[in-house]
């Protein structure tokens, strides 16, 4: 019987899967960016929105994978996985003409 870190470890390799979480991240930073900063009523339901669209997208194509009771802990797993893997930000340098 799979744990739930042998699930983990596959839906993190899952190339397919890859896209949704990036996109539920970066949701996700937007709409705890919005708490940090002044954003009017609309921008903000917007936002909220656009993450729980991304939510639903990627809680979809997980349920493909893995049981809807361990769809919340793996999100949460992965998810911090691939923020751990940013590291930092960076910003490529061009020379200028």
């Amino acid at each position: 019987m799979k744990t739930l870190r042998d699930v983990v470890e596959k839906v993190k390799s899952d190339k397919e899967l890859r896209p949704y979480f990036l996109d539920f991240i970066c949701k996700n930073l937007v709409l705890g960016m919005s708490d940090v900063f002044t954003v009017n009523s609309v921008d903000r339901t917007r936002i909220q929105k656009e993450f729980y669209e991304s939510l639903h997208s990627l809680s979809e194509q997980l349920q493909k994978e893995v049981q809807q009771e361990s769809l919340h802990p793996i999100i949460e797993e992965v998810s911090k996985y691939y923020l751990g893997k940013i590291g930092r930000v960076s910003f490529e340098q061009y020379p200028t003409n």
